[in-house]
């Protein structure tokens, strides 16, 4: 079921899916991955909007309106695929695109950041 947001944009299906994580501010998000990198981000002071509507998606993170930050955390080649076309949609509007994969399957080394520590360098030179 299709539902209109309060902005007259139509929602994706990810609307349906529940949220049902919290991170230290009490935001409600999909996973617990998801959790662990806006607890990252807030610790580092670094803002970001969740889930806000860009190019006909919802992706994990949008830092200063140009970076975004996809969480990868189920292990199933057809998600991958649709990631990396996502990836590929948001790089072509000018975004800067980043997937934090907390699976055990490779993914784009284009995109792919497995520790924080070059996560927050990455991000903080964005």
């Amino acid at each position: 079921m299709l539902e209109v947001s309060h902005r007259g944009l139509i929602a994706s299906q990810k609307s349906s899916m529940r949220k049902n994580y919290s991170n230290g501010r009490g935001i409600k998000m999909r996973s617990n991955e998801e959790v662990v990198v806006s607890n990252f981000l807030d610790d580092n002071k670094i803002p970001y909007s969740y889930e806000q509507f860009v190019c006909g998606k919802f992706p994990d993170f949008l830092l200063d309106n140009k970076t975004i930050i996809e969480v990868a955390g189920v292990n199933k080649d057809s998600y991958f695929k649709n990631l990396l076309n996502k990836c590929v949609i948001y790089e072509k509007a000018g975004f800067k695109v980043f997937v934090y994969n907390f699976t055990k399957i490779p993914f784009s080394k284009k995109y792919e950041l497995r520790d924080f520590p070059s996560f927050l360098n990455v991000i903080k030179d964005t």
